[in-house]
């Protein structure tokens, strides 16, 4: 009776002590005291929202000799001005999430867990997210997230690269002195040489006497006339280049058009505090391009975000279950609710978007036993449980 009576005492102190806290988690504040105990730091994530605008900004590049295309080439069709107009061709929506600088937590670990290897192991991203409680941690590399404006390429061509081509020209004047010699008369003639520059309208018809050149000899290559038998890879070479070098002299008169992509990346952060918000992002005129929010220009576009509320009724609840006294919490994490985003063009909607904001969440804690536990990285959500 007395043996049953030791091995029911050992059994309940056995399971008192299994039962026993293990994890002691704070969130980290300046109104908190510092501790001298072991443990570590984590954060929870909260998300910005990133949008993306990507505008086509198309410029005109008269030629230096467009007044004199229809004279020369008879072309009336060319670019008379330089100009450059842009469009929004794109936009984009996007969340990356980001540690919440309210919510950095503590975990404190007793000492009887210190001494145990490998009995606690927390993955962190290395910007301070919680991952795991396994030590499994496969998305572990920080983001470079650009903001400002980017554009894509330098796509400028070689602009008019034969404008400067023959710019002088050799000028022989003919000097006539008469020379009288006893009774007779001599005309003595000399020549004077000098290199002018030639004016915009020289230079125009020797530029359109060089076009007909190239398509006479394109012409005469096509045709055989030059009765050479060339293989297929060397006419096709010889062809593209005589075209090449004829549309770059006709970009001379004709000018030229070409369009670059600029990529401008703006950000909002959501709060909790208003779960409905609209801001304005930037002006657009489609002669101007992007301009800010407070130029007198172009139309207005806005963003319009509203938190869906699913979680509500949770938030509820647990700020009611806060108020009831606990001892100790476990790892705390977050149940991110949904918010609809919009962007706004002149009233009109263009983009429409639905993303998880952990911020419009809920934040409530683990048990304080040890489990093992994974995450999203994104919204600080527990993925499995184990």
């Amino acid at each position: 009776m007395k043996s049953k009576r030791i091995f029911l005492a050992v059994l309940i102190i056995f399971i008192m002590q299994s039962c026993q806290t293990v994890l002691h988690v704070t969130r980290v504040s300046n109104s908190l005291p510092p501790t001298a105990t072991q443990g570590f730091y984590y954060a929870l994530p909260r998300n910005f929202v990133r949008i993306d605008v990507v505008v086509n900004r198309t410029e005109q590049i008269k030629g230096p000799y467009s007044e004199f295309a229809e004279k020369y080439l008879g072309l009336s069709n060319v670019i008379k001005s330089n100009s450059a107009s842009y469009e929004i061709s794109d936009i984009k929506l996007s969340s990356f999430e980001d540690p919440d600088p309210q919510q950095f937590y503590f975990v404190e670990l007793k000492k009887s867990i210190l001494k145990k290897a490998n009995y606690f192991k927390l993955a962190l991203t290395e910007a301070g997210l919680m991952v795991s409680t396994d030590g499994k941690n496969e998305t572990n590399v920080a983001e470079n997230i650009p903001v400002g404006s980017q554009v894509d390429e330098t796509i400028y061509p070689d602009i008019f690269k034969y404008y400067g081509e023959l710019n002088l020209f050799e000028k022989v004047d003919t000097l006539i002195e008469k020379v009288k010699h006893d009774s007779v008369t001599v005309e003595k003639m000399t020549f004077k040489r000098s290199m002018v520059e030639k004016t915009p309208e020289q230079k125009a018809k020797n530029a359109a006497d060089f076009i007909i050149k190239v398509k006479e000899n394109r012409f005469n290559l096509i045709s055989g006339f030059q009765e050479v038998n060339y293989d297929k890879e060397t006419f096709k070479y010889m062809n593209d280049e005589l075209e090449k070098m004829e549309n770059e002299y006709r970009k001379l008169f004709t000018g030229i058009s070409f369009t670059k992509k600029i990529t401008y990346s703006f950000l909002y952060l959501p709060k909790q505090e208003k779960p409905k918000d609209s801001i304005g992002l930037f002006r657009f005129s489609k002669l101007k391009g992007v301009l800010d929010t407070t130029s007198g220009f172009g139309d207005l576009i806005s963003l319009k975000i509203q938190k869906v509320s699913n979680t509500d009724s949770l938030k509820a609840y647990v700020d009611r279950k806060s108020g009831l006294k606990s001892e100790s919490h476990g790892l705390f994490y977050r149940i991110a609710d949904y918010a609809n985003i919009t962007i706004l063009s002149a009233n009109s909607e263009t983009v429409h978007a639905k993303f998880l904001i952990p911020q419009y969440g809920v934040v409530t804690s683990m048990p304080a036993l040890l489990t093992k536990t994974q995450y999203y990285k994104a919204s600080g959500t527990i993925n499995t449980i184990e």
